[in-house]
């Protein structure tokens, strides 16, 4: 696990105009809470809370080291941004146990592609997260699966079962649901339903003369 951690400093700041005032200096209001404390008022540096959600922060344990008020071990749990321009307008982090599991949604990530792979079959990712349980510790940033494991004609689906062993993480969801699963491309399905069409068409004049016949003997 990569070490996360963002230097924050106490936030007296309250109300509408005070906090708009203190993101226009770039920085962003947070709050810290848990079960066993009570709620921390911070403030931290935007471009810091940026660099953090963009190298893991999102799933992985994050150090929030306050100045006066010590380090708490936290997990993202909500970041609201501003709807027009993405920009972040307040962070919550919840303080864990570092000797309690928690349960979570990571990032799934395919590397690699599945051989003999026609250009009428594409990869579908169907699970773009999957739930685990695990330490703050052992939390993985992404979880990677080797799509080499598709094999056309052979194996179709990469399911939760397959996906790689992680110490001291434990897979929640369903063993047998599909993460990644081999597709026909549209064009491919267009095509091949126009050739049905076509069967279909062919076969109806046939049908249509013996019936014609059956009909002129009757």
């Amino acid at each position: 696990m990569a070490e996360l951690l963002i230097e924050a400093r106490p936030r007296t700041a309250k109300g509408r105009s005070k906090v708009k005032k203190l993101r226009r200096e770039g920085w962003i209001p947070a709050v810290i809470y848990g079960q066993e404390m009570e709620p921390v008022l911070a403030q931290i540096p935007e471009r810091d809370l940026e660099r953090i959600l963009h190298t893991g922060g999102r799933t992985q344990l994050v150090q929030v080291a306050i100045q006066g008020n010590g380090t708490h071990n936290v997990l993202v749990r909500e970041v609201q941004r501003d709807p027009i321009r993405h920009t972040p307008l307040h962070v919550d982090f919840y303080a864990v146990s570092m000797r309690e599991k928690q349960e979570i949604e990571i990032p799934v990530v395919g590397v690699g592609e599945p051989e003999g792979l026609s250009a009428d079959v594409m990869v579908l990712q169907v699970l773009d997260t999957v739930l685990v349980e695990a330490l703050p510790a052992d939390i993985p940033a992404q979880i990677q699966v080797d799509l080499a494991l598709l094999k056309p004609g052979e194996k179709d689906v990469i399911t939760v079962a397959d996906l790689p062993q992680l110490p001291g993480v434990t897979y929640r969801e369903e063993a047998d649901a599909a993460v990644f699963s081999l597709s026909m491309t549209a064009a491919a399905e267009a095509a091949a339903a126009e050739e049905a069409a076509e069967e279909v068409a062919e076969g109806e004049p046939e049908v249509m003369a013996k019936g014609k016949e059956e009909e002129e003997e009757g």
